[in-house]
């Protein structure tokens, strides 16, 4: 709109002065919130702040809400109030049939079956021994291995957090169980480290992460900054020891591993990244990492870089492989790992940059909490 002054002479007595008002047309804030430029040089699709709108393709909608799956997830009904799901575990079966999924909530007390949608009595399928925090926020990824147990092709799901273990769903039997610790081939085993032969039962109560990397499962037990993974494409056997601790400079326990698939300059492949309490980033690349007798890597298996990005919270689930970039959460913000590995300024690269300063705050404050 445009508005002129009326009844009033120029410099030389003519008629009404210019426009003082130039019409100007406002785009949708499909930018998101931008708390670092100036007000006045803001870029005009960007907004100071917004509560419950997000952009969208043709501007700004209110965010979706969601809507009542399942109920029950409790042992006792009187305590129904007190019990929170702090885990939402997904299952795609490998056969073609939607009757062989399921959906799994994790709780303090255990592990249930929300598989049906309006359920008001789930099956508890597994009992937590310990119902204290961080029990029910753990982590968990699906294995399809070649020599599952007693060697026929199987399909699992595996579970682990930071009190109750490591738990393994198994397609075949629709049931959860604890892997077997012991000193045979086909349970969970380490050699003593005092002769190199003797099997030592491994700690399966105290596994907190799992995850898979090349057909290999790796775990990381509570409080310890190395990791552990089993024999190639197995569920069972010999766990042997990776070391991580001496190469995180600014200490804290390993929080977890990723896997990151990026062009690292000779072609696609599958990086390992790991990821201490003090922020230190390590990624490595390679195949195997056996060590042979000679103390050579088999793999052949190396280390890309180590970085730091600032003290990560209490949780284990801080980082997410979005397309082709996985993005970790510390007291700096937001990091992408494409731009460290690049060389990219940390705070300049971060993709949280323009909400930094509300959201480091917010990790700041928060990062003591699972």
């Amino acid at each position: 709109m445009t508005y002129l002054r009326k009844n009033t002479l120029g410099r030389y007595g003519s008629g009404a002065l210019q426009p003082s008002v130039q019409p100007y047309t406002f785009p949708a804030s499909v930018a998101g919130i931008d708390a670092v430029s100036s007000l006045m040089q803001m870029d005009p699709s960007a907004c100071l702040y917004t509560y419950n709108l997000m952009p969208s393709e043709y501007g700004m909608r209110l965010r979706k809400g969601y809507r009542e799956w399942a109920t029950g997830c409790v042992e006792d009904p009187q305590r129904a109030e007190n019990v929170d799901v702090h885990s939402v575990i997904p299952f795609e079966s490998n056969i073609q049939d939607p009757a062989n999924d399921r959906l799994f909530a994790v709780t303090a007390e255990g592990i249930w079956d929300v598989t049906l949608f309006n359920t008001t009595s789930p099956v508890q399928e597994v009992v937590f021994a310990q119902t204290s925090d961080p029990a029910g926020y753990g982590v968990w990824c699906e294995f399809t291995g070649d020599a599952a147990g007693s060697g026929l092709r199987g399909h699992y799901l595996f579970y682990a957090d930071g009190l109750n273990g490591i738990w393994q769903y198994e397609e075949a039997t629709d049931a959860w169980t604890q892997p077997l610790s012991g000193i045979l081939d086909n349970e969970w085993y380490y050699l003593d480290p005092a002769d190199g032969v003797t099997r030592l039962p491994f700690p399966v109560d105290n596994v907190a992460f799992v995850m898979v990397h090349k057909q290999r499962i790796w775990v990381i037990l509570e409080d310890e900054d190395d990791a552990w993974y089993l024999p190639l494409a197995s569920i069972s056997g010999e766990l042997k020891r990776f070391t991580f601790g001496s190469k995180m400079p600014h200490g804290g326990n390993l929080v977890g591993l990723w896997n990151w698939t990026v062009d690292g300059g000779d072609g696609v492949d599958d990086m390992l990244v790991a990821v201490s309490r003090g922020g230190d980033v390590i990624i490595y690349q390679g195949d195997d990492p056996e060590i042979t007798t000679d103390g050579i890597s088999q793999g052949p298996w190396q280390t890309r870089g180590v970085w730091f990005i600032g003290e990560t919270p209490a949780s284990r689930r801080i980082a997410v492989e979005y397309g082709p970039d996985l993005y970790v959460l510390s007291t700096y913000g937001i990091t992408s790992l494409n731009e460290l590995l690049r060389g990219s300024p940390l705070n300049a690269a971060s993709i949280s940059a323009k909400i930094n300063r509300f959201l480091r705050p917010d990790v700041e404050n928060g990062k003591d909490s699972h």
